[in-house]
């Protein structure tokens, strides 16, 4: 009986360099989008070692519910309840979507859009799989960047308001794209 040679199955080959690239772009652009939802939190709670002591072990979902309720306490909540609650949205179905991207294991390239596999250790089979293509990848950079910025204005606003200024809140935000699972592979 002959043993059989393990031969791994690479899916990535020289065509997905640019999926590559533009996965970097997601994973390097959210980042940000994270960083200056942590500094808004700090802005909000009035500086940045407090903001630390507070964010040190908090994920980012809590952060967005505790900026939501932290600028519903202001005067002017209802002037931002509506860009939050955007922000809010927007960063769930991102921050989905970047995962479902940056956690995947394979790409599989056929004749439509490219198939991103993302192991899950569920039943019954273990894996989903999303499809997308360098235009998907390029909107979710895109779009990360229009929440970072939202996140950016909202503490130039919240400067500016404490200076006695005036700062235009960023216009409404994009509606986010969200990668749908395919059935199970």
């Amino acid at each position: 009986m002959t043993e059989e040679v393990f031969q791994p199955d690479w899916h990535e080959t020289e065509e997905a360099l640019p999926l590559v690239y533009l996965l970097g772009k997601v994973s390097l652009e959210w980042n940000m989008a994270e960083q200056f939802q942590t500094s808004l939190m700090w802005s909000l709670l009035g500086s940045n070692a407090v903001g630390m002591a507070v964010t040190g072990n908090l994920g980012n979902r809590p952060k967005q519910a505790i900026i939501a309720e932290l600028l519903d306490e202001r005067p002017d909540g209802l002037k931002l309840r509506s860009l939050v609650k955007q922000t809010g949205r927007n960063f769930s179905a991102l921050q989905e979507a970047r995962n479902l991207l940056v956690h995947s294991h394979s790409i599989f390239r056929g004749s439509g859009k490219p198939e991103w596999r993302k192991a899950t250790g569920k039943g019954p089979h273990g894996h989903i799989s999303v499809l997308a293509d360098e235009d998907d990848l390029l909107l979710i950079v895109e779009q990360i960047v229009e929440l970072a910025q939202a996140y950016v204005g909202l503490i130039c606003y919240l400067q500016a308001t404490r200076n006695g200024e005036d700062y235009e809140l960023p216009n409404k935000l994009s509606e986010p794209i969200r990668l749908r699972p395919l059935e199970a592979v």
